[in-house]
């Protein structure tokens, strides 16, 4: 089985109370790393993950 993880996931908030995550996991794919991100604005819903990079894991 290809372990399904590459780093932690990485939040923060900004002053107006958004939340933002980031995380990379390498969906099933060795060497490779997919970073994503999801973000929730204050009173609001989470936002559907999103691809914004990808990374060699080596």
């Amino acid at each position: 089985d290809i372990i399904n993880d590459c780093d932690g996931a990485l939040l923060d908030v900004e002053p107006d109370g958004t939340v933002h995550v980031a995380w990379s996991n390498n969906a099933r794919v060795p060497d490779r790393c997919y970073i994503f991100h999801i973000s929730k604005p204050s009173g609001g819903s989470w936002t559907t993950p999103e691809i914004v990079s990808l990374e060699n894991a080596k």
